[in-house]
C-alpha cells in the first residue's frame, strides 16, 4: 500500500555567535504575513500575538544587523521587558498595547528547509532530520524540527518507521537541543475510525464507505486508503461488496466501477502478514488504495465493508485517510432511503485519534497524537 506523507521539514536554530544569512525582503514579508496569520488564529477574538511588522537592516557586507519589530500585546497583558532584555532583546518604547523591539543578529533563529526529492518515502523523510541534527551538531546549536505527518494509515503502536526513528534520533525526546514537532490536525473529523469489540464468533461489523467526491452526474467517486487490524494483530476476514442505498440491497459486482481511464476497476483488499509491531512482533493487517479515482456507475451505489472476527472478543480497528470526503469515511445513512443504522450498519466513531500514524511520545504534537480521543460533550 502506497503512503501519502505530505512533509515541510523546517530548523529554527538559537544563533551563538554565527553571521547571519542574507535575508531576501520577500522571505521578510512572508515571515511577517505568517506571523500575523498565526497569531489571529490563535486568539479569535482579534488580539494578535506576533509582531505585525518587521524591518532588516543589513551590515556594508550584506549580513543582518538586527531586526526591528513592532508588536501588538494581548488585551490587558503586560510586556515582559525584563526577560526580554535578558535574552538580549532591546524594548525601544511601549505605548498603550504596542511595543518597539530590536533584536540583534545573534538572537535571530536560521530556518533552513530539507528537500524530500523525487520520491517520498519514510526513509527520505528520516535522512533529512539526521541531516538536519547532524548539521546542527557541528555549528553546536539547538534544533526543532517541524514536520507534518498527517498520514492516519498505520498500527497506533509506537511501531511506526519514523516515529522509530525520531524517538532513536531525541533519545526518546530527552536529547538535550534536540525537539521534533509534529503537525497533524487537519484529520479526524470526518469518522474517519472504527474501533469495535464483536463479543461473539459469529457477530459481524458492517459499514458503508462514503464518497470522496462527485461527477457533475451526481456519481459516487472513491479516492481514499484504509486499513484494517485487529487489537490482538491476528488474523480476521473482511470484504468489499456493493450496496444500495435506496434499498440497503448487496448487489452482484459487474461494471459498476471505472477508473480514470474509463477502465473497470473494482478494489481489491490486500493482506499483510508481516507488519511490526511496537512489541516486536507480527501483525494481521488488510488494506486497500483507491488511487485511480474510482466511480460507480449509480448514483444509488456505494462500497460497503463486512468484517467478521478471527475469534470471539477481537476488536477491530478501521481507519480511513479520506479527511477531505464529501460524505463520512465510514457511514451508516440514512437519507437515502433505507435506514443503515436501523440494519445493523456502524458509521465512524471517531474515537481513536486519526490524524497521524506517529505515536511516539518523543514527538512534540500538534493535536492528539494517538490512542482515544477525548470526546467533547
Amino acid at each position: 500500500m502506497k503512503r501519502k506523507l505530505f512533509l515541510v521539514l523546517a530548523l529554527l536554530l538559537v544563533v551563538t555567535g554565527v553571521d547571519a544569512q542574507k535575508v531576501d525582503q520577500r522571505l521578510m514579508r512572508l515571515v511577517q504575513h505568517a506571523a500575523t496569520t498565526r497569531a489571529l488564529s490563535a486568539h479569535p477574538d482579534g488580539s494578535q500575538a506576533a509582531s505585525n511588522h518587521l524591518v532588516a537592516r543589513y551590515n556594508a557586507d550584506g549580513t543582518i544587523k538586527n531586526l526591528s519589530a513592532y508588536a501588538i500585546l494581548e488585551k490587558g497583558a503586560e510586556c515582559p521587558t525584563a526577560l526580554l532584555e535578558q535574552m538580549g532583546i532591546q524594548v525601544r518604547f511601549i505605548t498603550d498595547d504596542m511595543v518597539g523591539l530590536v533584536i540583534p543578529a545573534d538572537k535571530l533563529a536560521d530556518l533552513i528547509l530539507c528537500g524530500i526529492g523525487e520520491e517520498l518515502s519514510n526513509n527520505n523523510i528520516i535522512d533529512c532530520m539526521k541531516k538536519i541534527f547532524e548539521y546542527a551538531d557541528q555549528v553546536g546549536k539547538p534544533a526543532v524540527i517541524s514536520v507534518s505527518l498527517g498520514n492516519p494509515l498505520g498500527l497506533h503502536d509506537g511501531s511506526e518507521m519514523v516515529g522509530t526513528a525520531i524517538a532513536k534520533l531525541t533519545d526518546n525526546g530527552t536529547k538535550p537541543g534536540r525537539a521534533v514537532v509534529v503537525s497533524s490536525g487537519n484529520q479526524g473529523e470526518h469518522y474517519q475510525s472504527i474501533v469495535q469489540k464483536l463479543s461473539g464468533a459469529d457477530d459481524e461489523l458492517k459499514s458503508v464507505l462514503g464518497a470522496r467526491s462527485f461527477t457533475s452526474d451526481k456519481l459516487p467517486r472513491y479516492r481514499q486508503g484504509f486499513i484494517f487490524y485487529a487489537d490482538d494483530y491476528k488474523d480476521f476476514s473482511i470484504e468489499i461488496k456493493l450496496v444500495n442505498i435506496a434499498t440497503g440491497a448487496v448487489e452482484e459486482w459487474e461494471k459498476q466501477m471505472t477508473d480514470s481511464d474509463g477502465d473497470v476497476y473494482r478494489p481489491k483488499i490486500e493482506k499483510n502478514t508481516d507488519v511490526p509491531t511496537a512489541k516486536g512482533g507480527k501483525a494481521v493487517t488488510y488494506g486497500f488504495d483507491v488511487e485511480r479515482r474510482g466511480t460507480l456507475d449509480d448514483p444509488n451505489l456505494r462500497l460497503a465493508l463486512f468484517v467478521k472476527p478471527g475469534s470471539a472478543g477481537q476488536t477491530i480497528k478501521m481507519v480511513c485517510d479520506g479527511d477531505n470526503n464529501d460524505e463520512p469515511c465510514f457511514d451508516a445513512p440514512t437519507e437515502g432511503g433505507y435506514d443503515f443504522k436501523t440494519a445493523g450498519y456502524t458509521k465512524g466513531n471517531g474515537n481513536l485519534a486519526c490524524n497521524t500514524s506517529i505515536c511516539n511520545m518523543a514527538c512534540i504534537f500538534i493535536s492528539p497524537p494517538c490512542g482515544y480521543r477525548i470526546m467533547a460533550e
